[in-house]
């Protein structure tokens, strides 16, 4: 009978875990290939569980009819850090220059007399004034990658996102207009959505549409009209503005330049 020598121990454990070694190799090269195909910033924060992710943000804040403001540009910044896969929250703000809608507001009357000629002028105006505005809060942002349906798709690397969020917005008036330092504000609410497009490793351009909305809002602050100069033989305004409201929605259409500290020196 032919025998057959059987390896001693060390030798069986060494070849096991090359084996093992072998296998672990393969198993995690597939992630790490497919992940060196899809940015970080698509998924995630970064694609790196507890990693922050900065947010410089620029767009356009049109207001509510009702609210007696022209649209303005906005410039802003948000910080956000995952919390668990695919949803972060996050911290920013955003300051506009809005300009409030004088003929929302009674007319204001101003006199001039000519002693020389025996005649006076009387002119009839509205007065608007340049505000500042910041909003600001915390969110939950969800992010779903395209990628995770089709990942050889063309689109892969391109997240669906939505969010909500709560904060303040605040008003500061013209203090030489309202002759003092004067502001108002209150509780806002901001939900929205958009798209996210990788530009680099690590970052990426989100085109967001957002609504805005303010609480317990009065227009009337933003009024400069003098009861002692208000005019009352012309009807103001004509025709008569939207009635006012309490809470008003605000569009606000942003475009996102997000990237994670670091990512491009991994």
């Amino acid at each position: 009978m032919r025998s057959f020598s059987r390896p001693s121990d060390g030798a069986g454990s060494l070849v096991l875990a090359t084996v093992a070694a072998l296998l672990a190799g393969t198993a995690l090269s597939i992630p790490r290939r497919l992940a060196a195909q899809i940015p970080d910033s698509v998924y995630s924060v970064g694609g790196v569980s507890r990693r922050y992710e900065v947010s410089v943000i620029s767009g356009y804040q049109q207001f509510a009819t009702s609210a007696a403001l022209d649209g303005s540009p906005i410039l802003g910044a948000r910080i956000a850090r995952t919390i668990v896969p695919r949803i972060s929250a996050g911290a920013g703000f955003a300051f506009a220059r809005p300009m409030s809608r004088g003929e929302y507001f009674p007319w204001n009357r101003q006199p001039y007399f000519e002693n020389t000629r025996q005649n006076d002028t009387t002119l009839i105006y509205s007065v608007s004034q340049r505000t500042t505005l910041m909003t600001g809060g915390i969110d939950v942002n969800l992010r779903l990658p395209v990628y995770a349906l089709n990942p050889r798709s063309a689109f892969a690397g391109v997240a669906l996102e939505g969010g909500v969020g709560v904060g303040f917005y605040n008003f500061w008036l013209d203090p030489q207009q309202s002759r003092g330092q004067r502001r108002f504000g209150g509780l806002a609410y901001q939900f929205g959505g958009g798209v996210s497009i990788p530009a680099s490793r690590g970052s990426a351009i989100r085109l967001r549409v957002d609504d805005v909305l303010f609480t317990h809002y009065d227009r009337d602050r933003l009024s400069l009209s003098d009861p002692l100069f208000s005019e009352d033989l012309f009807r103001n305004p004509d025709p008569a503005p939207p009635a006012k409201q309490r809470s008003v929605h605000n569009i606000r259409i942003a475009l996102w330049y997000s990237f994670v500290p670091g990512a491009s020196e991994q």
